[in-house]
């Protein structure tokens, strides 16, 4: 499922659950970053790029060629 805000093309989509990914896995996997006074907490790039395959979404699938050019 998923939280949106905004209109397209300027909309942010808040997923708050994941295919292929337990939550349980995604928090113990996720990184930390300080924004200001913040912890953060940002998924791996190993469960994303895990959730946009499994999505069979074009974009994600395209996204997921990108992403393995950086991270290879």
């Amino acid at each position: 499922s998923a939280i949106h805000i905004g209109v397209e093309p300027n909309r942010i989509d808040f997923l708050t659950s994941l295919q292929g990914v337990s939550n349980k896995e995604l928090f113990e996997n996720a990184k930390q970053i300080q924004c200001n006074d913040k912890t953060i907490k940002i998924i791996s790039k190993e469960n994303l790029i895990t959730c946009k395959k499994l999505s069979n979404r074009l974009k994600d699938l395209a996204d997921v060629e990108e992403l393995e050019k950086i991270y290879n």
